[in-house]
């Protein structure tokens, strides 16, 4: 990986991206809670990041008060995501 990303920074213009557990093949995160709610998307619902907390009864991870990933600077390169909502209740 390390090689990899050492020759990307050679060809400019040139981005990396992390996702591989958020999406892709084999054990990702959305497979995994899938069936943590046996495949029922009414089961998957938001929580607020003090609810989050709140409901903890063991050591928590941290996790930021509100992030979104901004696609902007992929987006100027003709990159287009598709939207993940979408693909999620398919």
């Amino acid at each position: 990986m390390v090689a990899g990303n050492q020759i990307v920074t050679t060809v400019p213009p040139h981005a990396i991206v992390r996702s591989r557990w958020a999406i892709g093949d084999g054990n990702i995160l959305v497979g995994t809670m899938a069936s943590l709610t046996g495949h029922d998307p009414h089961r998957v619902t938001g929580v607020t990041t003090g609810d989050y907390f709140a409901g903890a009864t063991t050591a928590t991870a941290l996790r930021p008060a509100g992030s979104v990933l901004n696609l902007d600077r992929l987006e100027q390169t003709g990159f287009h995501a598709p939207d993940g909502h979408a693909r999620l209740t398919a």
